[in-house]
């Protein structure tokens, strides 16, 4: 029955303490939740959850007051503002339910006003309350058992704010009983904690309205609110609700291109996303429990692994296709280290292995190609100079060697005629070929210098900087390592040209009065060579084809030979400020000199008494130059020729057999050279003398000679007189 209000009561009645603890409790939990969930914003369903729970503490708070205050329109003022959180409350869940279930996607800001326009409407309604009586019919109040409440009798659109709540809340039910159904094991302990959570306070609800009130005199609702945010509370801990939701999983997993299987720790599938199924080729109802061992033909040590390994595997596809996949697998442990399970991602890799392969034949192709180009450099560089070599040799063997016989056929005539005027005519004859002579030899040693083959490469720029600088004028100065040899011929030929040039590009072009030449072996596997200048400089560009002259063997085209061997160049170089140029190339540590044994010196021959003529034997491969030299020292007095050898072997066999006091020897000879032919003769007859003859002038080859025991080295183009003398001695 209603009672009429009594102004002399006061404005807090605290008879109704035991009705309002729980509400207090409710209003607390519900607000931690809140403030706990709220601090997860950017996890998917977390705003929407947090706007729930401070509905449900708002709708929780406003009923408590109701019961504290006294005073009938406080009541009832504390009534209206609690159907604020009684009317959102709906709204709020479905909302959360949607994005947790299926996605935030399918929510739109014109669905969210939809939803709102009934509980809005309710609200109008209640605050316009004496006007119409839409929502109470009776609006009094109501003192049962010491409790003064707003008397909730139903009008006509409570009816339908009732079902329209209920329809929601179910709705979000519906969307977690579908998830409880749908999905793997951490996602049904998830979804029955939030569907617990959210049909306690409806059944609250239900009971209150369908019970009379002296049974229920208040509305319990809002105190299952405790309970609620308790479980909810539970299920943020316990299974981790909002850290991955099933929107989440429906968004990534299945999203995924690659095949997911989860397994427990004995291998037995337990989820999969849909690529995963499409791969095996079975329904995913099929597979959930099944041995992951009967699905895929992984390895024995791969399905036990407890790191994370990866293999390839082949599976048929529905269409009878076989497909290469990769699957890795990686094992789930716990809190405690415990294995809890496995998962296994397979990655369509078909095409990927067959592009693979088709790579890895290319590069082979493209590794053989370089290798032929490399090999085509090599033969073009030993090509050229065997080239460069045959011309050379063709001067010396042939034309040299006819020039030299021609002058000593010449001079011996010019010393045999009485006649002044014959005389004259035939020096000019011996003038004409000393020039020639002497314009093919240089000829000859710009086409291949013997020194290059006949002592190291330190050796042959070293003879390379004293003939530029006799050539060109240029001083070069050097720095060599003699331990640093080429690993081929064909290396040391392209670095000898290289470095001839190099020097050539500082004469002609950087107009620099020196230049240093240094050589060394870097980390015994590769030789340093470095041309440096302080001339004119120029701008460096790595794409610049203008390294080279397309004509000469410029840098450009050192670069790329260098590169075909195995090599590479760099370059430094500025305006005004010079040019460093450095060659690397494959090396070969200069191996121990070998001990040779030496010959065991014989008896010496006995010295002729004075005045008798001194014995010489002439060693050349040449007619020509034999027949010259023997017809020179046939009219000198006091020389005899005693005989000629074409070759090493058999001057040591005439000279062991002659014994001659003086050996005229020849520095290049087939075969056995003629430095290494008088190495043998000093050191079996010591009191022998040899004298070197040679087309060759360089310094380098007369020091051989002198080092292996020669008394005297000529030049085949020098004065006879000169080599009568040191016939002579």
């Amino acid at each position: 029955m209603a009672e009429p209000p009594n102004p002399g009561r006061p404005d807090v009645d605290w008879s109704i303490l035991p009705y309002l603890l729980p509400l207090v409790t409710s209003t607390l939990v519900a607000l931690a939740v809140a403030v706990t969930v709220a601090r997860r914003s950017e996890r998917i369903g977390a705003r929407s959850l947090a706007w729930v729970m401070l509905a449900l503490a708002f709708w929780s708070a406003c009923y408590a007051a109701e019961l504290v205050v006294s005073a009938p329109e406080t009541k009832r003022v504390m009534a209206n503002l609690a159907y604020t959180g009684i009317v959102s409350v709906p709204v709020l869940w479905v909302v959360f339910a949607i994005e947790y279930a299926i996605g935030s996607q399918h929510l739109s800001r014109r669905h969210l006003i939809i939803l709102s326009i009934i509980p809005l409407i309710t609200l109008a309604l209640i605050w316009t309350e004496p006007a119409h009586g839409l929502m109470r019919r009776v609006n009094t109040l109501l003192t049962f058992r010491g409790v003064t409440i707003v008397n909730r009798s139903a009008g006509p659109w409570f009816v339908v704010h009732a079902v329209y709540s209920y329809v929601l809340i179910l709705s979000g039910a519906v969307l977690l009983l579908r998830v409880l159904v749908r999905s793997p094991y951490l996602y049904r302990r998830q979804a029955m904690t939030l569907l617990v959570a959210s049909l306690l306070p409806l059944l609250s609800n239900a009971v209150y309205l369908v019970m009379p009130r002296t049974i229920i005199p208040i509305d319990v609702t809002p105190i299952s609110f405790a309970v609620t945010g308790a479980v909810i509370a539970y299920g943020l801990g316990r299974y981790g609700i909002l850290e991955v939701v099933p929107a989440a999983r429906a968004a990534v997993v299945e999203g995924m291109r690659e095949g997911l299987l989860v397994m427990d720790a004995e291998n037995h599938i337990v989820d999969m996303n849909a690529s995963a199924a499409e791969t095996i080729g079975r329904e995913r109802r099929d597979c959930i429990g099944v041995p992951v061992a009967d699905l895929v033909p992984a390895s024995a040590e791969l399905l036990r692994t407890r790191t994370g390994k990866q293999e390839d595997i082949e599976l048929l596809s529905p269409h009878g296709v076989r497909r290469r996949f990769e699957v890795r697998f990686d094992a789930l442990y716990d809190g405690r280290g415990r294995l809890t399970g496995r998962l296994a991602l397979l990655r369509d890799v078909t095409e990927q292995r067959r592009a693979e392969q088709e790579r890895e034949a290319l590069l082979r192709e493209v590794e053989r190609r370089v290798q032929q180009l490399s090999a085509l450099a090599t033969e073009l560089t030993q090509a050229e100079e065997r080239e460069r070599r045959r011309l050379a040799q063709m001067l010396h063997d042939h034309l040299q060697q006819l020039l030299v016989g021609a002058k000593l056929h010449a001079i011996a005539a010019r010393d045999q005629t009485e006649n002044p005027h014959t005389a004259v005519a035939v020096q000019q004859v011996v003038a004409l070929v000393e020039q020639s002579l002497a314009a093919s030899r240089a000829l000859t040693v710009e086409l291949s210098p013997p020194v290059l083959y006949e002592g190291t490469l330190a050796t042959a720029l070293a003879w390379l900087a004293r003939w530029v600088q006799e050539r060109h004028g240029l001083t070069v100065t050097t720095e060599l390592d003699p331990h640093a040899e080429p690993a081929g011929d064909d290396v040391r030929i392209l670095l000898f040209q290289s470095a001839r040039e190099l020097l050539f590009n500082v004469v002609k072009h950087a107009h620099a009065p020196q230049a240093s030449l240094q050589m060394r072996l870097v980390d015994h596997s590769a030789i340093e060579l470095t041309v440096t200048d302080e001339g004119v400089g120029f701008h460096v560009s790595p794409t610049d084809d203008a390294l080279g002259a397309p004509s000469g063997f410029g840098l450009f085209s050192i670069r790329e030979r260098l590169l075909l061997l195995g090599g590479r160049m760099e370059v430094a170089s500025s305006p005004q400020q010079g040019t460093r140029v450095t060659l690397y190339a494959p090396a070969t540590p200069s191996p121990a000199p070998r001990p040779t044994g030496e010959p065991t010196p014989e008896a010496s021959p006995t010295r002729h008494p004075p005045g008798a003529k001194v014995s010489v034997l002439l060693v050349d491969d040449h007619r020509t130059v034999r027949e010259g030299l023997a017809a020179l020292l046939s009219h000198e007095e006091g020389i005899r020729v005693v005989g000629e050898a074409t070759n090493g072997p058999m001057a040591l066999e005439l000279a062991k057999r002659l014994r001659p006091d003086v050996v005229v020897m020849d520095v290049t000879l087939p075969g056995m050279s003629g430095i290494e032919t008088t190495r043998h003769l000093r050191a079996r007859w010591p009191e022998m003398r040899v004298i070197g003859l040679s087309a060759h002038s360089q310094a380098d080859i007369a020091r051989a000679m002198r080092a292996a025991g020669a008394s005297a080295y000529l030049d085949k183009g020098a004065p006879a007189e000169a080599l009568i003398a040191a016939i002579r001695g």
